[in-house]
């Protein structure tokens, strides 16, 4: 019955303390609040990951690209600083005068040696008169030179016969002293018949010695005669060239087409005075070329030999013409200008200069013929191709 009893005590006094202890958990549980959740990134798909790499491989191109680096470096050098060139052919009289005739219109096609402008040759007709009667005069002459040693030869002849009857007279009167120096000594003859014998032959001597100085002073004039003739001969081949240049200059009142082509404006009017070398119009010929004008940062990558695809702005850049490159200035186009600028003086901006190429358009190109001189054009020029 004890046992029971305590039993119940003990039962009933435990009780009471699990029961409170438990609501103290409860309770706690209750009032303490929630943990909270660590942040994590949230995994990216696979289409997420392909995405962003694309865009980075974008930009690494894009900035190779910018730059110009492998593998996006140009194939062509472009430019369009470039123009049609040619020879133009400048008109201009080679003698002055008035202009009678203009034969030609503005633009017109003419062919090599086409009659265009006529000068008034009166002048010039009267200077080959001039020029032909000097000719005649100096013939003239010479033909009277020609008389002249005819003339000195017959003399020489004369002279030659002269000396020929003073020898004899000299040997007549070498026999006729002789025969007097015999006589004399025989006292056959008066002193005076031997002097007289004797002064003949010194007479005759003097008679032969006068004529050989003739024959010498016919010979003397026989060569003077000669002078004479080779110093006209030479008036008139001077005669003869101011004769040419007379028939030459009045050939050229006649202005004819130095090559086939088609005019430019005429700027010269008739009845308009005109000197030598006055412009007065020009012959553009059909060979045409451009000229493209390289940065000098690029001029090291173009080579003779290279192609090239052109775009004429006036056939409205939708024609591409082809040609190559034949030639590359050796120097920048401001070298050659008359106004360079001096970087030594103080005020210098660098400037990138530009180095004349010059190409050749390629033949059988339909369009060539509708090209001018002094059209702009749009040149690529291919670093890799060589003709």
């Amino acid at each position: 019955m004890s046992e029971q009893i305590n039993k119940n005590e003990t039962d009933g006094t435990n009780c009471p303390d699990n029961s409170t202890e438990t609501n103290h958990t409860s309770d706690t549980a209750q009032n303490t609040p929630p943990k909270q959740a660590q942040w994590q990134p949230k995994k990216q798909s696979i289409l997420g990951k392909i995405l962003i790499l694309g865009l980075v491989l974008a930009g690494v191109f894009g900035i190779l690209y910018a730059y110009q680096l492998p593998p996006f470096m140009p194939k062509f050098v472009e430019t369009d600083n470039a123009y049609v060139r040619g020879k133009p052919v400048v008109v201009s009289p080679k003698v002055a005068g008035y202009v009678k005739e203009i034969m030609v219109q503005d633009y017109e096609w003419v062919e090599q040696g086409q009659p265009l402008v006529q000068i008034e040759t009166d002048q010039y007709e009267m200077k080959l008169a001039q020029a032909q009667a000097g000719v005649k005069a100096q013939e003239v002459s010479l033909q009277k030179i020609k008389q002249a040693n005819n003339s000195a030869v017959a003399n020489v002849a004369v002279m030659d016969a002269n000396i020929a009857s003073a020898k004899a007279t000299l040997d007549n009167a070498k026999v006729q002293f002789n025969r007097m120096s015999e006589l004399v000594k025989m006292n056959a003859v008066s002193r005076q018949e031997y002097d007289n014998a004797k002064t003949n032959v010194q007479k005759a001597e003097a008679g032969l010695q006068q004529a050989q100085a003739q024959k010498k002073n016919a010979e003397q004039e026989i060569a003077n005669v000669g002078v004479n003739e080779q110093s006209n001969l030479v008036a008139i081949d001077n005669a003869k060239a101011g004769l040419n240049l007379a028939e030459l200059e009045l050939s050229q009142t006649l202005i004819k087409a130095p090559t086939s082509g088609r005019l430019g404006e005429i700027s010269v009017k008739q009845g308009q005075l005109v000197s030598v070398g006055t412009a007065l119009m020009s012959v553009v010929p059909p060979e045409h070329w451009l000229i493209a004008n390289i940065k000098e940062t690029e001029i090291a990558s173009i080579a003779v030999g290279n192609t090239a695809q052109i775009e004429i702005d006036a056939l409205g850049g939708k024609t591409v013409l082809t040609g190559k490159v034949v030639q590359i200035a050796p120097a920048t186009g401001s070298e050659f200008s008359s106004t360079k600028t001096d970087p030594s003086t103080g005020n210098f901006i660098k400037i990138t200069q530009r180095i004349p190429v010059k190409i050749e358009f390629d033949k059988g190109q339909d369009f060539i013929k509708d090209i001018s001189i002094g059209m702009s054009a749009r040149v690529k020029i291919d670093k890799t191709t060589l003709k």
